[in-house]
């Protein structure tokens, strides 16, 4: 099967790490490593670890780097993902979940109309309406029972959709630079792992 970056691009994926904790703190990476990085003084604090220096030669571990560039990676995409990411989909961890938070507040007409309105800006297309709430509910301003619950999903999850797939170039911007924030902090921390298993290996 093709892989499929746009796919695995929603924005439903993308929430898990762009709402975490760990994601909204990457923010400030670039700037605090910046001034840990290029700090004449804590360069020469680190003169005094053989860890970080080697021989004559001194400067910042690789490690570092790779820590601060993975960072910075993982700011990018936290980035986006705060900026460019739909607040419905913030909010709301599925399409069921959103209909039953607002599925009475988008029972009144005058507001059941201005979800008709933001889906056809979205699309630029009239929006799905199999069960015509637009005509029998929004027109006559008529209130909706429980008759029209599944009506009233049907549009709500096409909201919701659209939503999740808006901004594909920045979805898929925001995905690869995760991947490489990923992969960039992984790495040190996998030598790190690797070389404490050779010596404790050794000391058995």
């Amino acid at each position: 099967m093709r892989f499929d970056i746009n796919r695995k691009a929603t924005w439903v994926k993308l929430r898990f790490i762009g709402n975490s904790r760990l994601a909204q703190l990457s923010i400030g990476v670039p700037v605090l490593g910046y001034f840990i990085l290029f700090n004449s003084a804590i360069v020469e604090y680190l003169k005094l670890h053989s860890d970080f220096c080697k021989g004559t030669a001194c400067g910042v571990s690789w490690r570092l780097y790779f820590f601060y560039f993975g960072g910075c990676f993982f700011a990018l995409g936290a980035g986006i993902y705060g900026l460019c990411c739909p607040s419905v989909i913030k909010v709301h961890k599925s399409g069921s979940d959103y209909f039953e938070s607002e599925k009475t507040y988008f029972s009144s007409p005058g507001n059941l109309k201005y979800l008709f309105s933001q889906i056809e800006a979205t699309k630029k297309a009239p929006a799905e309406d199999r069960f015509q709430l637009k005509t029998h509910i929004v027109e006559k301003y008529a209130a909706l029972n429980s008759a029209h619950i599944h009506a009233l999903a049907d549009v709500m999850a096409e909201y919701y959709v659209l939503q999740n797939n808006r901004f594909s170039k920045l979805r898929v911007l925001c995905l690869l630079a995760y991947y490489a924030g990923g992969f960039l902090l992984l790495i040190p921390t996998a030598v790190t792992f690797i070389q404490v298993f050779i010596r404790a290996s050794s000391l058995l």
